[in-house]
């Protein structure tokens, strides 16, 4: 009896966890202190002071500065920043004078450089 109770919630639970695929395209969400800037020929939005943004992967928090190109989906996120991902936290060193990361959104890779 208690194998059969144990084989239809673990049945059934498997169906309460289960997650649908999340377009990393359609989520982003951003916010900063200073200034955004559209710049329409090139189709660039400039984030300027304590840049926050967030997309179905990776979430930067405290940038610089982040641009989002939205002809190619890239973000350029430079300067002093933090990255969120699955819990865990990527922080710049103070000290680093040229500091840049590159991530295409929806992809699940960003590139530093």
């Amino acid at each position: 009896m208690k194998s059969l109770l144990v084989a239809i919630t673990f049945l059934f639970g498997l169906n309460c966890f289960a997650q649908e695929d999340i377009d990393g395209k359609k989520i982003l969400s951003f916010n900063c202190e200073k200034k955004s800037e559209f710049n329409s020929k090139t189709n660039t939005l400039i984030l300027t002071g304590n840049v926050n943004l967030k997309t179905s992967v990776f979430e930067f928090v405290n940038a610089d500065k982040i641009v989002l190109n939205q002809n190619t989906n890239e973000v350029i996120v430079s300067g002093n920043y933090k990255v969120n991902n699955n819990g865990g936290t990527i922080q710049t060193p103070a000290n680093v004078t040229k500091n840049i990361l590159k991530y295409k959104i929806g992809e699940k890779i960003a590139y530093v450089e």
